[in-house]
Protein backbone atom coordinates (compact mmCIF):
# COMPACT_ATOMS: atom_id res chain seq x y z
CA UNK A 1 0.00 0.00 0.00
CA UNK A 2 1.29 3.45 -1.30
CA UNK A 3 1.60 5.65 2.00
CA UNK A 4 -0.22 9.57 1.25
CA UNK A 5 1.38 12.50 2.18
CA UNK A 6 -0.76 12.57 5.14
CA UNK A 7 0.56 9.37 5.93
CA UNK A 8 4.19 10.47 5.83
CA UNK A 9 3.32 13.61 7.46
CA UNK A 10 1.91 11.49 11.00
CA UNK A 11 4.62 9.19 11.15
CA UNK A 12 6.87 12.06 11.16
CA UNK A 13 4.98 13.90 13.52
CA UNK A 14 4.30 10.62 16.28
CA UNK A 15 6.45 7.88 15.51
CA UNK A 16 9.27 8.51 12.91
CA UNK A 17 11.84 5.48 12.62
CA UNK A 18 14.27 4.86 15.62
CA UNK A 19 11.51 6.94 17.80
CA UNK A 20 11.07 5.74 21.06
CA UNK A 21 6.98 5.02 20.41
CA UNK A 22 8.21 3.64 17.04
CA UNK A 23 10.60 1.17 18.77
CA UNK A 24 8.01 0.14 20.99
CA UNK A 25 5.11 -0.48 18.62
CA UNK A 26 8.06 -2.77 16.91
CA UNK A 27 7.93 -5.08 19.68
CA UNK A 28 4.33 -4.97 19.91
CA UNK A 29 4.35 -6.31 16.55
CA UNK A 30 6.68 -9.03 17.56
CA UNK A 31 4.26 -9.66 20.14
CA UNK A 32 1.04 -10.00 17.97
CA UNK A 33 3.27 -12.48 15.40
CA UNK A 34 4.20 -14.67 18.50
CA UNK A 35 0.07 -14.87 19.25
CA UNK A 36 -0.40 -15.14 15.87
CA UNK A 37 1.59 -18.56 15.33
CA UNK A 38 0.47 -20.01 18.55
CA UNK A 39 -3.11 -19.32 17.73
CA UNK A 40 -3.05 -20.81 14.36
CA UNK A 41 -0.94 -23.84 15.30
CA UNK A 42 -3.95 -24.68 18.24
CA UNK A 43 -6.87 -23.48 15.46
CA UNK A 44 -7.89 -20.60 18.39
CA UNK A 45 -9.68 -17.55 16.54
CA UNK A 46 -8.73 -14.25 17.36
CA UNK A 47 -9.49 -10.70 15.77
CA UNK A 48 -7.62 -7.50 15.77
CA UNK A 49 -10.11 -5.27 17.50
CA UNK A 50 -10.78 -1.28 19.08
CA UNK A 51 -7.79 0.84 17.99
CA UNK A 52 -5.51 -1.45 16.47
CA UNK A 53 -8.31 -2.31 14.18
CA UNK A 54 -9.02 1.20 13.59
CA UNK A 55 -5.34 1.46 12.57
CA UNK A 56 -5.78 -1.70 10.44
CA UNK A 57 -9.01 0.09 8.35
CA UNK A 58 -7.62 3.78 8.53
CA UNK A 59 -4.01 3.73 8.68
CA UNK A 60 -2.94 0.06 7.28
CA UNK A 61 -1.04 -0.09 10.92
CA UNK A 62 -0.77 1.56 13.97
CA UNK A 63 -2.62 4.93 14.56
CA UNK A 64 0.80 6.80 14.57
CA UNK A 65 0.40 7.75 17.69
CA UNK A 66 -1.20 4.31 19.41
CA UNK A 67 0.85 2.94 22.10
CA UNK A 68 -0.82 -0.30 22.82
CA UNK A 69 -2.26 -3.21 20.99
CA UNK A 70 -5.70 -5.39 21.49
CA UNK A 71 -6.83 -8.32 19.65
CA UNK A 72 -10.55 -10.15 20.93
CA UNK A 73 -11.32 -13.87 20.67
CA UNK A 74 -14.38 -15.32 22.25
CA UNK A 75 -14.72 -16.54 25.77
CA UNK A 76 -14.40 -20.22 24.96
CA UNK A 77 -11.29 -19.98 22.81
CA UNK A 78 -9.76 -17.61 25.66
CA UNK A 79 -9.93 -20.20 28.41
CA UNK A 80 -8.01 -22.63 25.32
CA UNK A 81 -5.38 -19.72 25.29
CA UNK A 82 -5.18 -20.14 29.40
CA UNK A 83 -3.82 -23.69 29.05
CA UNK A 84 -1.94 -23.28 25.83
CA UNK A 85 -0.29 -20.25 25.77
CA UNK A 86 2.19 -20.36 29.13
CA UNK A 87 3.70 -23.51 27.74
CA UNK A 88 4.12 -22.44 24.04
CA UNK A 89 5.91 -18.83 25.06
CA UNK A 90 9.51 -18.63 23.63
CA UNK A 91 11.98 -17.59 26.10
CA UNK A 92 11.24 -13.88 27.15
CA UNK A 93 7.69 -13.41 27.40
CA UNK A 94 4.92 -14.00 29.94
CA UNK A 95 1.67 -14.34 29.74
CA UNK A 96 -0.11 -12.15 32.66
CA UNK A 97 -3.09 -13.27 34.35
CA UNK A 98 -3.88 -13.27 38.08
CA UNK A 99 -2.97 -16.81 37.88
CA UNK A 100 0.54 -15.51 37.10
CA UNK A 101 0.94 -12.40 38.15
CA UNK A 102 -0.73 -12.02 42.27
CA UNK A 103 -0.65 -8.38 41.93
CA UNK A 104 -2.41 -8.21 38.59
CA UNK A 105 -6.37 -7.44 38.86
CA UNK A 106 -7.46 -7.41 35.13
CA UNK A 107 -10.24 -9.94 33.72
CA UNK A 108 -8.27 -10.17 30.55
CA UNK A 109 -4.29 -11.26 29.72
CA UNK A 110 -1.42 -9.54 28.27
CA UNK A 111 1.00 -10.91 26.47
CA UNK A 112 4.24 -9.84 28.28
CA UNK A 113 7.89 -9.17 26.82
CA UNK A 114 10.30 -9.15 29.92
CA UNK A 115 13.03 -7.05 29.10
CA UNK A 116 11.73 -3.45 28.94
CA UNK A 117 9.56 -1.74 31.77
CA UNK A 118 6.80 0.52 31.22
CA UNK A 119 4.60 2.73 33.57
CA UNK A 120 1.59 3.80 33.46
CA UNK A 121 -1.20 5.69 35.48
CA UNK A 122 -4.06 3.08 36.26
CA UNK A 123 -3.37 2.07 39.68
CA UNK A 124 -4.67 -1.39 38.41
CA UNK A 125 -1.06 -2.01 37.52
CA UNK A 126 1.12 -0.47 40.06
CA UNK A 127 1.05 -3.63 42.14
CA UNK A 128 1.74 -6.17 38.85
CA UNK A 129 4.90 -8.29 38.70
CA UNK A 130 5.10 -7.97 35.25
CA UNK A 131 5.75 -4.60 33.42
CA UNK A 132 7.08 -4.81 30.32
CA UNK A 133 5.72 -4.24 26.79
CA UNK A 134 2.65 -6.01 26.38
CA UNK A 135 -0.41 -6.65 23.79
CA UNK A 136 -3.88 -7.09 25.58
CA UNK A 137 -5.84 -10.19 24.98
CA UNK A 138 -9.94 -9.58 25.35
CA UNK A 139 -12.57 -12.38 25.85
CA UNK A 140 -16.12 -11.07 24.68
CA UNK A 141 -18.97 -13.14 25.50
CA UNK A 142 -22.97 -13.10 25.50
CA UNK A 143 -23.38 -10.12 28.21
CA UNK A 144 -26.69 -8.29 28.13
CA UNK A 145 -25.90 -4.60 28.94
CA UNK A 146 -27.29 -4.36 31.96
CA UNK A 147 -25.90 -7.88 33.06
CA UNK A 148 -22.64 -6.38 32.15
CA UNK A 149 -22.71 -3.11 33.71
CA UNK A 150 -23.36 -4.97 37.05
CA UNK A 151 -20.25 -6.74 36.24
CA UNK A 152 -18.18 -3.78 35.61
CA UNK A 153 -19.13 -2.35 38.72
CA UNK A 154 -18.54 -5.47 40.99
CA UNK A 155 -14.90 -5.24 39.52
CA UNK A 156 -14.72 -1.45 40.18
CA UNK A 157 -14.89 -2.18 43.56
CA UNK A 158 -10.87 -3.30 43.03
CA UNK A 159 -10.43 0.30 42.02
CA UNK A 160 -11.78 1.94 44.61
CA UNK A 161 -9.47 -0.30 47.39
CA UNK A 162 -6.31 0.91 45.05
CA UNK A 163 -7.52 4.47 45.10
CA UNK A 164 -7.89 4.58 49.30
CA UNK A 165 -5.51 6.80 50.76
CA UNK A 166 -5.69 4.95 54.12
CA UNK A 167 -5.11 1.72 53.36
CA UNK A 168 -1.30 0.70 52.88
CA UNK A 169 -0.01 -1.53 50.57
CA UNK A 170 -0.52 -5.22 51.49
CA UNK A 171 -4.35 -4.45 52.64
CA UNK A 172 -4.73 -3.17 49.71
CA UNK A 173 -3.45 -5.97 47.75
CA UNK A 174 -5.17 -8.33 50.17
CA UNK A 175 -8.71 -6.94 49.73
CA UNK A 176 -8.29 -6.73 46.06
CA UNK A 177 -7.52 -10.47 45.72
CA UNK A 178 -11.02 -11.25 48.26
CA UNK A 179 -12.58 -8.77 45.64
CA UNK A 180 -11.02 -10.24 42.89
CA UNK A 181 -11.92 -13.92 44.10
CA UNK A 182 -15.45 -13.43 44.73
CA UNK A 183 -16.21 -12.10 41.08
CA UNK A 184 -14.39 -15.03 39.56
CA UNK A 185 -16.10 -17.57 41.59
CA UNK A 186 -19.55 -16.19 42.92
CA UNK A 187 -20.46 -13.36 40.95
CA UNK A 188 -19.96 -13.64 37.64
CA UNK A 189 -20.92 -17.47 36.93
CA UNK A 190 -23.90 -15.85 38.26
CA UNK A 191 -24.02 -13.18 35.70
CA UNK A 192 -23.46 -15.80 32.99
CA UNK A 193 -26.36 -18.01 33.66
CA UNK A 194 -28.80 -15.04 34.31
CA UNK A 195 -27.47 -14.04 30.48
CA UNK A 196 -28.42 -17.90 29.08
CA UNK A 197 -31.88 -16.48 29.78
CA UNK A 198 -31.37 -13.27 28.31
CA UNK A 199 -32.60 -13.08 24.68
CA UNK A 200 -30.87 -11.50 21.88
CA UNK A 201 -27.07 -12.03 20.63
CA UNK A 202 -25.03 -9.37 21.67
CA UNK A 203 -21.50 -9.94 22.42
CA UNK A 204 -19.42 -7.55 25.14
CA UNK A 205 -16.16 -7.85 26.65
CA UNK A 206 -16.14 -10.66 29.69
CA UNK A 207 -17.83 -9.44 32.66
CA UNK A 208 -15.25 -7.31 34.86
CA UNK A 209 -14.17 -4.93 32.35
CA UNK A 210 -15.78 -1.57 31.93
CA UNK A 211 -16.32 -1.71 27.86
CA UNK A 212 -19.88 -1.97 27.10
CA UNK A 213 -19.93 -1.34 23.34
CA UNK A 214 -22.13 -4.45 21.54
CA UNK A 215 -20.26 -6.60 19.00
CA UNK A 216 -22.20 -9.26 17.04
CA UNK A 217 -21.28 -12.79 15.99
CA UNK A 218 -22.40 -12.07 12.47
CA UNK A 219 -20.29 -8.89 12.13
CA UNK A 220 -17.05 -10.68 13.20
CA UNK A 221 -17.56 -14.27 11.42
CA UNK A 222 -16.06 -15.70 9.09
CA UNK A 223 -13.33 -13.69 9.84
CA UNK A 224 -11.02 -11.95 7.40
CA UNK A 225 -7.78 -10.62 6.96
CA UNK A 226 -6.51 -7.02 6.65
CA UNK A 227 -2.66 -5.82 6.55
CA UNK A 228 -1.59 -4.29 9.79
CA UNK A 229 1.79 -2.88 9.25
CA UNK A 230 3.65 -5.37 7.28
CA UNK A 231 1.44 -8.29 6.93
CA UNK A 232 -2.03 -9.56 7.33
CA UNK A 233 -3.59 -10.48 10.30
CA UNK A 234 -7.13 -11.61 11.30
CA UNK A 235 -9.86 -8.79 11.43
CA UNK A 236 -13.68 -9.17 11.71
CA UNK A 237 -15.24 -10.27 8.38
CA UNK A 238 -17.22 -7.04 8.20
CA UNK A 239 -14.57 -4.59 9.67
CA UNK A 240 -16.08 -1.17 8.90
CA UNK A 241 -19.90 -2.43 10.34
CA UNK A 242 -18.04 -3.73 13.65
CA UNK A 243 -15.85 -0.37 14.05
CA UNK A 244 -18.86 1.55 12.77
CA UNK A 245 -20.74 0.27 15.70
CA UNK A 246 -18.37 1.36 18.14
CA UNK A 247 -16.91 4.55 17.18
CA UNK A 248 -19.19 6.05 14.58
CA UNK A 249 -17.40 7.95 12.16
CA UNK A 250 -14.07 6.14 12.62
CA UNK A 251 -12.66 7.27 9.78
CA UNK A 252 -12.50 10.70 10.96
CA UNK A 253 -9.36 11.79 12.54
CA UNK A 254 -8.83 13.43 16.16
CA UNK A 255 -8.02 16.90 17.74
CA UNK A 256 -3.76 15.63 16.69
CA UNK A 257 -3.22 18.36 20.01
CA UNK A 258 -5.30 16.49 22.25
CA UNK A 259 -3.42 13.23 21.81
CA UNK A 260 -1.74 11.70 24.93
CA UNK A 261 -0.11 8.74 26.06
CA UNK A 262 -1.54 5.71 28.06
CA UNK A 263 1.79 5.21 29.33
CA UNK A 264 4.30 7.52 31.53
CA UNK A 265 7.59 6.53 31.80
CA UNK A 266 9.03 3.28 28.99
CA UNK A 267 13.01 1.82 29.71
CA UNK A 268 13.83 -1.13 26.50
CA UNK A 269 16.73 -2.88 27.65
CA UNK A 270 18.56 -5.74 25.42
CA UNK A 271 17.60 -5.79 21.82
CA UNK A 272 14.65 -8.11 20.96
CA UNK A 273 15.69 -10.46 17.87
CA UNK A 274 14.67 -8.65 14.57
CA UNK A 275 11.23 -9.69 13.30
Amino acid sequence: MQKSSTHIALRERFNPEGSLLRRQQERMLTLLDILDGICKKNNIPYWLSSGTLIGAARHGGFIPWDDDLDVEMLREDYLRLLKILPRELPKGYVWQTNETDSGYFFNFGKLRETNSHLEEPNPYLLSSRYKGIYIDVFPIEHAPYPLAWVGGHLQGRIFKVFKDASLNESTKLIKAQQIFNFNKRYAFPLLRLLAKMWPGGVLRHSFGTAYFKPRRINDIFPLSEMKFEDKKYPVPGHTDTVLQRIYGDYMKMPNLDTIKPHLTHLEMFETQAER
